[in-house]
């Protein structure tokens, strides 16, 4: 079977309809596909394995290929992909630029590149007894801070035949399972306990943390091929069912922040990053209240970010995933509870973390057909028209799960590319729109979408 690599063109501005059609390419029509189940997760940085560095991956006969190999499985010039093309390649050095040692100066904490707080998320910043002879902090977002500590399994996964799962059992992280996937990704890119990005961060000039798992899954260099035996070995995942499992972790992180004493302990009031920003950060001319359903607030009160549970709403009412209703009926009393007390508001989080734990439990039976995802895009059509997009944190979000689906839709040959070539013009204007936050309008917004829809329909 032909090799097909998931091609991305970071930086260049290709329209959106043709870098992504590589991306598809790569991509399988997931249609009453099972998943094996999802275990609890021990992410890369809680293996208490060695790390044995960059380095120890970088041979020529290994992963630092200077051309891609065509008589093996792997690429074998992934090392040079991530050195040259990846961002996470270069997280450590961003900490020595003026931004970073300003925000760190704001803090007090000194040098970035010598805090924890810095380090925790722009390198592999384990304990030292982790650390081989050839690690080096410096290396940034490495190939163990994805894959997991090589050092019981550097010697035994190239064996030829070798099952996948014995990797895994190793120390090797899973990171083809779009839950897994996004477990690791949100841990740095949304934050959780220790790597959770505060309000203090984002006041002493953070920039805030935009993500979308299958956008930022599509434009990250690859350095893997899908094929046939890709496949065997690690499953088969559409991009829209990565987008799923990125809205759901997303979700509990939230609510785990939400629950956690030490995040919650320093403030008067709930933590300010796991509210809606512009709720607060807004002009004053700027629309910044309709009613809405879910949230049932007077003007002027603080919202919690409520983003990712809308979008799994918006996936449920479709047929995609189970708990339709009654996961926007308790993040409305979530919101409700934000005018009570802290064991009010504990409540109805403890509940909805049992709601989207229940969904992410049952991952394995969830599918995506055809059907559903027609479904799914008319009812990111009606909210990205309607008046929760005030918000420009959900509208991003509306505006990525439009993306994703249509490209799942084009595998499908729901859509032909003469009709997604017809909105390319309006995709790339709605994300414009969405570049600079101060720029953003919610009416012009609307007015893109109504244009997609109208071609759409």
């Amino acid at each position: 079977m032909p090799t097909t690599k998931i091609l991305t063109i970071s930086g260049n501005r290709f329209s959106r309809v043709t870098s992504r059609f590589f991306y598809l390419l790569g991509c399988v029509l997931l249609i009453g596909l099972s998943f094996p189940s999802v275990a609890e997760t021990r992410l890369p940085y809680d293996i208490p394995h060695k790390r044995l560095g960059v380095v120890t991956c970088a041979g020529s006969n290994c992963h630092g290929a200077i051309t891609e190999q065509t008589t093996t499985r792997v690429l074998q010039n992934e090392y040079v992909l991530w050195s040259r093309e990846d961002p996470h390649a270069k997280a450590y050095k961003v900490l020595f630029s003026p931004e970073s040692q300003q925000i760190a100066k704001n803090l007090g904490l000194g040098k970035a590149q010598n805090s924890d707080l810095c380090l925790d998320c722009h390198t592999h910043n384990v304990r030292l007894e982790f650390r081989g002879k050839r690690f080096q902090l410096n290396n940034g977002v490495d190939c163990e801070v994805c894959h997991g500590p090589a050092e019981k399994w550097i010697e035994t996964h190239t064996v030829e035949n070798r099952p996948f799962i014995d990797n895994i059992k190793e120390g090797m992280y899973e990171l083809a399972h779009p839950i897994k996937r996004a477990e690791l990704c949100y841990s740095c890119h949304v934050g959780k306990e220790s790597q959770f990005l505060n309000h203090k961060l984002y006041g002493a000039g953070h920039p805030r943390l935009r993500f979308e798992l299958d956008n930022f899954s599509a434009t990250q260099p690859a350095h893997f091929v899908i094929e046939k035996e890709y496949d065997q070995r690690k499953g088969k995942y559409s991009n829209l069912q990565i987008w799923l499992a990125g809205q759901l972790i997303s979700a509990q992180y939230f609510l785990e922040n939400l629950l956690n004493q030490q995040i919650r302990q320093a403030g008067l009031s709930a933590e300010p990053a796991l509210l809606d920003c512009h709720s607060c950060h807004h002009p004053f001319d700027a629309e910044t209240w309709q009613a809405v359903d879910h949230q049932a607030l007077d003007p002027g009160v603080l919202r919690f970010n409520d983003t990712a549970f809308y979008m799994i709403h918006l996936a449920s009412t479709a047929g995609v995933l189970p708990q339709g209703q009654t996961l926007l009926d308790k993040v409305k009393l979530l919101h409700q509870a934000s005018e009570e007390n802290w064991p009010a508001i504990d409540a109805r989080a403890r509940d909805l973390l049992s709601v989207i734990t229940a969904i992410k439990k049952d991952f394995a039976t969830i599918s995506v057909s055809p059907e559903n995802a027609k479904k799914l895009m008319a009812n990111l059509l009606r909210a990205g028209q309607g008046a929760v997009v005030r918000d420009l944190m959900l509208a991003e979000q509306i505006a990525w799960g439009i993306e994703a689906n249509i490209y799942f839709q084009q595998s499908s040959g729901s859509l032909s590319g003469s009709q997604i070539q017809s909105i390319d013009s309006d995709l790339n204007g709605l994300f414009e729109l969405l570049e600079v936050e101060k720029n953003y309008s919610a009416a012009k917004f609307r007015q893109i979408i109504s244009r997609i829809a109208a071609k759409l329909a």
